[in-house]
């Protein structure tokens, strides 16, 4: 009897016991998802900070939520903090970097690349920014005499120890090593390469963003770029930066557009350029106007009818019963013979 007793007394015990671990399991599980919560919404309003340029209180926001998130960088066992320190600490970089501090902005690039069980995709997207930041900050440095800034001194002594071009090339290797079907990574590869006069190693680059994407942009106006889409027969943009002037004097944007308008011009079409439309759904504007016809004439920088904008265009000219043609990328191999066909039926 006294042996039943003293049993059930160590079982009440030992269930209490049991319980209130439990209750401290809870009460610490839901402090945790109370803490995430916060974090999150800190993090949030840091986000919409960066996403408004304002990098110096979007950095303080983005410490403000690493604080109270109820796990530390290397406390780290799930996914779902991982990525959260991840995040935070890649949107440091980036403000940093926008501040032209590379010290702290590469310090915070190297966290993030830190972490483990990180998507391969998203290590690729801190690589290409760790590596553009290295090359602001050295375009910063080749255009120091035309500036002052407090960071310019710190800048030009961390290059010395460490080429900044250098690193940005390893950060571009890096994520052609992780996923070789990566134009850009291909693309700002040849651009680093070019700049260091690795002009073999930046034609090899070069050719693997062209197989890659015939249509890549060239963001950087880089002349050996276009040269190799010339060689293999592919249109290549202008440069439409200074924009190019037509036989009327309008100035247009592309040389497309002066082709089009030297065309109307030759063939005595008395045309109205960049025209704002007033009846459609929202503002717009088209390409050229012909009064006489009533013609509306566009022209589309892409090779099919699959841009969200040309479709919205030409439904709105459909829709409004207004006489229309257009013309795409894929036209500008002959497009004065294009515009022969497409404006048939008015010319004289």
């Amino acid at each position: 009897m006294v042996i039943k007793k003293i049993t059930s007394v160590f079982e009440n015990r030992r269930r209490k016991k049991a319980e209130d671990i439990i209750d401290k399991q809870k009460l610490e599980s839901y402090q945790q998802t109370e803490e995430m919560h916060k974090a999150e919404s800190i993090k949030a309003s840091a986000d919409r900070l960066l996403g408004l340029k304002q990098y110096e209180p979007a950095i303080i926001e983005y410490k403000k939520a690493l604080e109270c998130y109820p796990y530390t960088d290397d406390q780290i066992a799930f996914r779902k903090p991982a990525e959260f320190y991840f995040k935070t600490y890649h949107s440091i970089a980036l403000c940093f970097s926008r501040m032209n501090d590379i010290i702290n902005s590469v310090e915070h690039f190297d966290k993030a690349l830190s972490l483990v069980d990180i998507e391969t995709e998203a290590r690729a997207e801190v690589y290409m920014a760790k590596g553009k930041s290295f090359l602001q900050a050295r375009k910063f440095l080749d255009e120091s005499s035309k500036t002052e800034d407090k960071n310019l001194e710190t800048i030009r002594k961390m290059d010395d120890r460490k080429s900044f071009l250098k690193h940005a090339l390893e950060s571009f290797t890096k994520i052609t090593e992780i996923d070789k079907n990566n134009a850009e990574a291909w693309y700002y590869k040849g651009h680093t390469e070019m700049i260091i006069s690795l002009v073999k190693e930046a034609m090899l680059s070069f050719d693997n963003v062209i197989s890659l994407n015939k249509s890549f942009p060239n963001k950087e106006h880089i002349e050996i770029f276009d040269n190799i889409k010339r060689e293999k027969r592919i249109l290549v943009e202008e440069d439409d930066r200074k924009g190019f002037k037509t036989k009327t004097g309008h100035l247009v944007r592309n040389k497309a557009e002066k082709i089009i308008a030297d065309f109307l011009f030759d063939n005595n079409f008395l045309f109205q350029y960049n025209l704002p439309i007033v009846w459609a759904d929202k503002e717009c504007n088209v390409s050229f106007f012909i009064p006489k016809h009533e013609l509306y004439l566009e022209h589309f920088k892409k090779k099919h009818v699959d841009d969200d904008l040309m479709r919205w265009k030409l439904d709105q000219y459909t829709r409004n019963k207004k006489n229309f043609a257009y013309t795409t990328y894929e036209d500008e191999l002959d497009l004065e013979e294009s515009l022969k066909i497409k404006l048939k039926d008015y010319l004289s």
